[in-house]
């Protein structure tokens, strides 16, 4: 005989076999932990190219991890891997770069890592065009 149930959260199955006539088997368990998987966590302001530096805030639920390259999670729950640093409130990002971070916690699957790519291009003073500029090709702005 075949049995089946949906498992939705950690529980633990108990089963044995048993035959008109016959003993029953041992009675033999198996846990099924069931952990939720955390939300990627989000940017504000999402990646872009920017004249100035920006102050970027990732938020998310848990532990939010972030590094400037994609390195492995971390095995412990709730605790950033190796490279990676915990982040809350706000990052400042002065020149060009990609951020990476991740969301992890006690009892969840952490989240995928995410990643958003800032590109900080300051505009040099004294290059403002007035309305109505023609520029034509080969001009050169001072």
């Amino acid at each position: 005989m075949l049995f089946r149930s949906s498992v939705t959260s950690t529980e633990t199955l108990y089963a044995y076999a048993t035959e008109v006539g016959s003993l029953n088997s041992s009675t033999l368990s198996s846990v099924y932990a069931i952990s939720p998987t955390l939300s990627i966590p989000t940017f504000y302001p999402a990646g872009g190219n920017f004249g100035t530096a920006q102050a970027v805030t990732i938020s998310g639920a848990g532990t939010l991890c972030v590094a400037t390259s994609n390195l492995t999670q971390g095995a412990t729950a709730g605790t950033c891997g190796s490279g990676w640093t915990t982040v809350s409130g706000t990052i400042s990002v002065p020149s060009t770069v990609t951020l990476y971070s991740y969301a992890t916690e006690p009892g969840y699957t952490n989240s995928s890592t995410v990643n958003a790519a800032y590109n900080i291009n300051p505009v040099a003073v004294g290059s403002v065009l007035q309305p109505g500029t023609t520029l034509v090709p080969g001009s050169q702005i001072h």
